[in-house]
């Protein structure tokens, strides 16, 4: 198990970690079915209950609750073991197998530190979430001023001089005549505030998606979201909600003609769709549609926005006036929750200008001080420190690598984006292998050790499993396949990176691409009847 602590079951033992014992035996074939009492099985509801009052009768509650400073000094396995247990017991389980638990303690510009002291570079950047990197000098300054002022956070309902700041930047950079907005706390609230604005303002109930589409997983924006993966186990969701293909304008215009749409939702660039870019002219052509059937053209920048693809946002280079613009992730520099929805104040009026509809759609903490000042912050620094024009001429460096690497790897299928908001889709070497036992056998070739921490995995989350891990553990660079297309290694790092960064990372995929072709041709060499036997 390969465990930094080693414990035992002794005269006094941590109830927790009796179930921890419990978990391991299950493990390797040694569990038990049931915790017994005089010979009576416990249920899990009856063992969690009596070790809450074995805590509490040994300590006072507030000595559970630790300080900032005594949750930081924990250590690692420590707080590894308490994530299992009070967070998320597949997720923790899955990364300590996979080699890629990683004890993160600081944060600064493109880089991560472990606590050992290993330097990573983040080329996920919270999913488009730190285009300014992680925890901004000018950022953190702007939060640490609201603080120290006593500042108001959030008083509802008032004006508050800051927020009321931000919404008027946020009016001066936004296409069109946008000059509106409705802040929440993140892009799902966003778009689930988009949904609801366009269905009151047009009277009608249908949300037109395209394929391939991301927009959020609460029930409102997943109905909008095409995965059957994420969307199945909660049906049903949204009704009168339909899909179009993505980057197709015609189908655009027949999904309108019955005039029942009260709003299109469209990415710019489809994030999580594999980081596809749609033809020139057709967002501007899905406008001219919308606005002769009368349907709202909501436009989704989430991730694309604040200067991610090299202008502040990514529809500018349609040159499109959306009625509805939704923004999250890189607004506050990723240091605060924020969300943001914008409209024009004409679609604002109709929807809320009355007393008996001013509140139908608020937010506790949505428009917050702490936010919005951090928000502001990060605006500035985007203009002022040129991060926007920085992206554009790192996008083309890094694409032009990219481009290059393709040329000579043949398991790089496509490389696609626009400034720093790039993709790698990959040809996955282990596909022609027959099926799940084939794969573990042919991995048990070529790494000995990993076929034993897999199981029941397709051969392409396996594959970009062993890329991510590679690059996290051999090159210390943090990046993640994109959700929908798991084959497209998302590259996206803060808008401050160097070529000297790009330089390293483009080498490390060398490297992983070079072991990926040599995988492709052996499993190309092998007869998978026989591997599977």
């Amino acid at each position: 198990e390969r465990r930094a602590e080693p414990f035992s079951v002794g005269r006094e033992l941590e109830l927790e970690k009796i179930e921890e014992i419990g978990r391991l035996g299950a493990k390797h074939g040694f569990g038990v079915d049931a915790f017994l009492s005089r010979g009576v099985p416990l249920e899990r509801g009856v063992w969690t209950r009596f070790r809450k009052a074995e805590m509490r009768a040994s300590a006072t509650p507030a000595s559970f609750v630790l300080t900032v400073d005594e949750a930081r000094r924990r250590p690692r396995a420590e707080v590894f073991f308490r994530y299992r247990s009070h967070i998320d017991r597949f997720l923790g389980h899955a990364l300590r197998q996979l080699d890629c638990e990683k004890n993160y303690v600081r944060a600064e510009g493109i880089f991560l530190w472990d606590d050992d002291g290993h330097r990573y570079l983040d080329f996920a950047s919270g999913f488009g979430a730190l285009n300014v990197g992680h925890n901004h000098p000018r950022v953190l300054e702007a939060v640490h001023a609201t603080l120290a002022g006593r500042v108001p956070n959030f008083i509802k309902p008032a004006t508050g001089a800051v927020t009321t700041a931000l919404a008027e930047a946020l009016a001066f950079i936004a296409p069109g005549d946008l000059d509106t907005t409705f802040f929440c706390n993140s892009g799902t609230e966003a778009n689930e505030a988009a949904i609801k604005l366009a269905r009151i303002v047009t009277g009608r109930s249908g949300v037109l998606h395209a394929s391939g589409s991301f927009h959020g997983k609460t029930c409102g924006s997943l109905s909008l979201t095409d995965s059957a993966r994420f969307r199945r186990p909660f049906e049903p969701l949204l009704p009168d909600t339909r899909r179009v293909p993505y980057g197709d304008a015609s189908a655009v215009e027949t999904a309108l003609r019955g005039e029942d749409v009260a709003a299109f939702i469209v990415e710019p660039i489809q994030g999580e769709g594999g980081i596809v870019v749609p033809p020139d002219g057709y967002l501007r052509r899905a406008q001219e549609l919308c606005r002769r059937s009368g349907t709202l053209l909501l436009v989704d920048e989430i991730q694309t926005g604040f200067g991610r693809t090299g202008t502040m946002f990514a529809s500018e280079y349609d040159g499109v006036q959306p009625d509805v613009l939704t923004l999250a992730k890189s607004l506050s520099g990723g240091l605060v929750p924020i969300g943001a929805m914008m409209t024009t104040g004409r679609l604002w009026e109709r929807a809320y200008g009355r007393l008996d509809a001013y509140d139908l759609h608020t937010s506790t903490f949505g428009g917050n001080a702490l936010a919005s000042a951090a928000a502001l912050a990060t605006i500035r620094v985007l203009y002022e420190e040129g991060l926007i024009e920085n992206a554009r001429i790192h996008g083309d460096y890094f694409s032009a690598g990219l481009r290059e690497l393709a040329s000579r790897h043949p398991t790089i299928r496509d490389v696609r984006g626009r400034g720093l908001m790039l993709g790698l889709e990959l040809v996955n070497p282990l596909a022609r292998l027959a099926d799940s036992r084939a794969i573990q056998a042919f991995t048990a070739a070529v790494a000995p050790g990993v076929e034993g921490r897999l199981r029941d995995i397709s051969a392409e989350m396996l594959m970009m499993i062993a890329v991510s891990a590679e690059l996290l553990n051999e090159a210390r660079v943090i990046a993640h396949p994109t959700l929908h297309n798991g084959l497209t290694l998302r590259l996206q790092p803060p808008l401050l990176v160097g070529n000297e960064h790009i330089d390293h990372v483009i080498e490390a995929l060398d490297r992983v691409c070079q072991r990926l072709d040599g995988l492709a041709a052996v499993a190309d060499s092998l007869d998978a009847t026989t591997w599977s036997r």
